[in-house]
């Protein structure tokens, strides 16, 4: 199996994803996943994890995305 694969996948007991994984998971650069979480206000924050380490709640990550995919679908697609 290889690195970025295994970054996707998760088991029953992970609930976090560092910031890097996230950014992989949900294909988007990982200065996004900061700047929406500075700039839209019902985005998932952070947990830091230490100094320098931060990642996030991977139930709240998939609820945001999928209600962003949901809005998008239902006012005709992506634009």
């Amino acid at each position: 199996m290889s690195n970025n694969s295994a970054n996707n996948d998760l088991t029953a007991t992970q609930q976090y994803l560092r910031q890097d994984q996230a950014a992989a998971r949900y294909g988007v650069h990982r200065d996004t996943l900061r700047r929406n979480a500075r700039l839209i206000p019902n985005f998932p924050q952070p947990i830091r994890f230490g100094r320098r380490a931060i990642g996030w709640n991977v139930a709240e990550l998939d609820a945001w995305f999928a209600r962003q995919t949901n809005t998008a679908n239902a006012q005709g697609g992506l634009r």
